[in-house]
């Protein structure tokens, strides 16, 4: 399998800790669904060393305030097939004092939107709330903390 670094490094404070933190993302290589496979790594500053947290994940999103609250959720991605159809549904984290919790819940994901070029920014209505909350995951596919 061949894998390569995107050559970006973004730094940000994505725990909210008034520190600057480090994402990587690192390609599979390959095509169709494996070209979209990653590996996303987030070197958390903490206390004057790194937290590492890495985890599987089928997106290249970027990391958001979606509830306002001052602090980046993560955004995992996996895939999903039910009835005919191809979707991704999203996840939504929070990384504070060393650990990944899921707030899903309260965003009113885990969000799921049709495996396709034209529809993939456009959220799939035809899923109920129970179905979408079969995907909640209490942590990301591979989740490292270290």
């Amino acid at each position: 399998m061949f894998w390569h670094i995107d050559n970006e490094c973004y730094i940000a404070d994505f725990d909210s800790n008034k520190k600057p933190d480090i994402k990587l993302i690192i390609y599979s290589g390959g095509s169709r669904l494996a070209a979209e496979y990653t590996t996303k790594i987030y070197l958390f500053n903490f206390e004057n060393k790194f937290t590492l947290l890495s985890f599987f994940d089928f997106s290249q999103e970027k990391e958001y305030d979606l509830n306002k609250d001052g602090k980046y959720e993560i955004l995992n991605c996996n895939h999903v097939h039910k009835d005919g159809h191809n979707y991704w549904d999203y996840n939504a984290y929070n990384f504070s004092q060393g650990k990944l919790k899921n707030i899903s819940k309260g965003l009113q994901y885990p969000l799921w939107t049709r495996h396709h070029y034209k529809f993939r920014n456009k959220i799939a209505t035809n899923i109920s709330q129970n179905d979408r909350e079969k995907e909640y995951r209490v942590l990301p596919d591979g989740t490292i903390i270290k």
